[in-house]
This record gives C-alpha cells, sequence and structure tokens, in this order.
C-alpha cells in the first residue's frame, strides 16, 4: 500500500502520550528478526511495516507507518489503537480516519470535521484494514 497512518493520543482535547514498552510489546509479538528500537516490523505471514516514531525515550504521542500491509500487522495496529485509545489518520479518502471504540472521539475535538470524519469505528484489525479501502475507494487521489 503506498499511503501512510498515523496513529494519534489525545485525552481532553489535547494530544497525550504512551508507553515505548507498549508498543514494543504489541507490533514486537511473533515479530521475525526483532531489532530494538522499532523502526520496522515483519511477520511470519510476510505483513509488516516501517515505523517512525517508536525511537523515541519513553513517551510517544503518535507514530506513523509506512510500507504496511497484511492480517498480523493489521491485527497489530488495531490492538495498539484499542490500548492508547489513539485515532488513526491517513492523508486521503473519505473519511480519513478510524477508531477502535466510540468513546475515543470526544478526547479528539475537532478532528472530526471536514475530510477526517465522522471515523469509521473498527472492532478488528480485519475491519480497519477493509475499512480503510472502503474510504480509499470512495475518493481516491
Amino acid at each position: 500500500m503506498g499511503l501512510e497512518i498515523h496513529l494519534q493520543c489525545y485525552r481532553n482535547g489535547e494530544p497525550a502520550t504512551f508507553k515505548r514498552a507498549l508498543v514494543e510489546e504489541i507490533l514486537g509479538r511473533d515479530a521475525v528478526n526483532l531489532r530494538l528500537p522499532l523502526a520496522n516490523v515483519t511477520y511470519p505471514d510476510g505483513s509488516g511495516a516501517e515505523i517512525i516514531g517508536a525511537d523515541c525515550e519513553d513517551d510517544i504521542d503518535s507514530l506513523m507507518f509506512k510500507h504496511f500491509g497484511g492480517a498480523t500487522f493489521y491485527d497489530r495496529l488495531y490492538e495498539l489503537a484499542h490500548r492508547t485509545r489513539s485515532v488513526l489518520l491517513w492523508p486521503f479518502g473519505n473519511p480519513q480516519s478510524a477508531v477502535t471504540d466510540a468513546n475515543t472521539i470526544p478526547d479528539s475535538p475537532g478532528l472530526w470535521e471536514g475530510p477526517l470524519g465522522p471515523a469509521i469505528i473498527v472492532h478488528s484489525g480485519r475491519e480497519l484494514a477493509e475499512g480503510i479501502q472502503r474510504c480509499l475507494l470512495v475518493d481516491k487521489p
């Protein structure tokens, strides 16, 4: 896939952080040839991603994923978004955002106006992958 996905964490309308250890725990699970700090991840099913932002000291407020795809990657991305209560954003399509729980939406006001919203609500990695594909088909760049 030739697009980027951003994972951004908010609480009470402000950017919030989560621990790098959580990112390593979730994205590193079952990874092939895991190297820390995370810059790339590959899984046995051939899925994976380039990861930007996971090499910080301890607290992370956002990550970017490039050159990504595959079932295991989407499952891990879903789990990370869900456990951190983060928003997933991509640069084109309609809409351009997803959350794993509707309760995340009030924490990030202002993100849901214009092309970003309303966010799709997904309940699994598979739903996330399918939702992104549907959004991209609606409004190709």
